[in-house]
C-alpha cells in the first residue's frame, strides 16, 4: 500500500476511536500491524522481507497520525510491540528514549508521523 493509502485507513480508525463506540474495533485495527498482520508491509507474499523494514515502520507513523495519536503514543505502542520481539536484551541499537526499539524504527516511525502532517507522504519506489 502507498502511504496515502495507509493514512486513509488510519483516518477510519481515528474516527472508531473517537466514536467510543466503535474503538474495540479501532484497537483491532492497530494490530494488524503486527508480525504478518494485514497492515505490515514488512511481509511481501508472506515472507518476512527485512529490506521492508524502514518502509513499514514509516508507514506505521503515517497511519498513526492519520489516526490522531500522539507521537509519543504512537512509539509508545511499537515500544510496547517491540520489548516482545527483541527479547529481555533488546535491540542491538536502541533508541535512547524508547530502548525496547531500535533507534532506525524510531526515526522511520517519525519520519511518517512528521510527513504525514507536514503534507509531505513519500512515493513508493
Amino acid at each position: 500500500m502507498s502511504p496515502q493509502q495507509y493514512a486513509n485507513q488510519g483516518i477510519v480508525t481515528g474516527a472508531m476511536l473517537q466514536s467510543g463506540l466503535f474503538a474495540p474495533v479501532g484497537i483491532m485495527n492497530l494490530y494488524q500491524f503486527r508480525s504478518g498482520g494485514a497492515l505490515d508491509a514488512q511481509y511481501q507474499g508472506g515472507i518476512e522481507n527485512y529490506a521492508y523494514t524502514a518502509y513499514a515502520n514509516y508507514a506505521y507513523g503515517v497511519y498513526l497520525a492519520a489516526a490522531g495519536l500522539t507521537l509519543d503514543e504512537a512509539l509508545t505502542a511499537a515500544g510496547a510491540y517491540g520489548g516482545g520481539r527483541y527479547g529481555p536484551d533488546g535491540p542491538s541499537s536502541p533508541d535512547p528514549n524508547y530502548p525496547s526499539l531500535p533507534m532506525a524504527n524510531v526515526q522511520n516511525i517519525t519520519q511518517g508521523y512528521l510527513d504525514y502532517y507536514r503534507g509531505t507522504l513519500c512515493t513508493p519506489q
